[in-house]
This record gives structure tokens, C-alpha cells and sequence, in this order.
């Protein structure tokens, strides 16, 4: 949905797509959709910012493990680069107390709900030149690791899944229409 709203716009420098835009693996589709997204970029010198989740092998607590990353990659024609999560959100992205609580936790197999976070100092994301620093919902209320951004970041953006607010009961009595029925528009190129 989102690359059919996209194609009058791969013109821009920069197209911006929201958190988990992309509700598979990256591993499961980047030999097929991710190449498709970068061939439609070629001799387009567009940059594609999209979030998906990342799952990647890595030790923990001494054994190997498959571990997911709530990510934003930047796509070009010829280069994926990844920013992961820092803060992830407690009983949704991760499980507080994993560590004694695990096997509680295990019963309930609540999907989505084993992220790990990402290193606190990551590759910055770089668009013509210029610096973006980059937030994943919730990662907005944490100003002070913002601001590390600066002062190289020239823009912050916020990435977001609002499709937890399309059409829930409140927005119906708000006499506010759902995110869902706006037009897409392009507020910056």
C-alpha cells in the first residue's frame, strides 16, 4: 500500500514511510520486495526511510539467540542502512523482568513482545548531506538521548505506527475523522 502511494513522489529526496510500515521480518523479504523498493529507486536519487522489524543473531546471557529489532532503514538504490529502537516500551516491545519472570511470561507467547534494544550509539542517517536524527514513537520522550543528535541532526523525525488509532471508539465520538481517511500529502522535499 504505502509503495502505491509512494510512486508520485519518488521524485522527492526524501520519502518518509511510518514505523513497522513493513509488517514482516527483513530477512524474510530482502532478497525480494527490499530489491524491488531499490530498483524502483534507481536514476531516482530518492532516500526511503521505512520502519520493519530486523531479527539478527547475537549472544545473550551466554547462549546464541535470535534477537528483533524494531528498525528504520534507509534505502537508496545501492545501500540499506539500520537504526534500532533504543526504548522499547514495557509489556508491548519487551517484558520487564525477563530474566525472573520468563517462563510467566512464556505462557502468554505475546507476539511483538521480545524485542531487544539497540546500541545507544548507532550509525547516523545521512540524507544529501545532511544529518536526520532519528525516533521511534515512544523514543520522543527521551530528550536528553534526542539532543545527542545535535548539533550534526538538521531535522528530527519521529516514526510512528498510527494505525493503533484508525478507527478506535474514541475517535468515532470525537466527531474527528480517523487518521486513516487523510490524504496522504508531502510536507517537506
Amino acid at each position: 500500500r504505502y509503495k502505491i502511494m509512494s510512486e508520485n513522489l519518488w521524485a522527492a529526496d526524501l520519502v518518509i514511510w511510518p514505523e513497522t510500515a513493513i509488517p514482516k521480518f527483513l530477512d524474510e523479504i530482502q532478497d525480494g520486495y527490499i530489491r524491488e523498493l531499490q530498483q524502483g529507486l534507481t536514476n531516482k536519487n530518492a532516500s526511503l526511510l521505512l520502519g520493519i522489524p530486523v531479527s539478527s543473531n547475537r549472544e545473550v546471557r551466554g547462549k546464541p539467540k535470535v534477537v528483533e529489532f524494531n528498525s528504520i532503514i534507509k534505502l537508496t538504490a545501492d545501500s540499506l542502512i539500520r537504526y534500532d529502537k533504543t526504548h522499547l516500551v514495557p509489556f508491548g516491545e519487551f517484558m520487564p523482568f525477563e530474566s525472573v519472570l520468563g517462563d510467566f511470561y512464556d505462557v502468554f507467547n505475546v507476539p511483538g513482545s521480545d524485542f531487544a534494544a539497540g546500541d545507544q550509539i548507532q550509525k547516523p542517517i545521512i540524507v544529501k548531506g545532511y544529518t536526520i536524527g532519528i525516533n521511534i514513537c515512544y523514543e520522543i520522550a527521551f530528550g536528553r538521548e534526542m539532543a545527542q543528535a545535535l548539533p550534526s541532526a538538521v531535522m528530527f523525525i519521529n516514526f510512528s505506527n498510527n494505525a493503533w488509532f484508525y478507527n478506535p471508539p474514541q475517535n468515532l465520538s470525537s466527531g474527528e475523522p480517523p487518521l486513516s481517511s487523510m490524504p496522504p500529502y508531502k510536507p517537506w522535499e
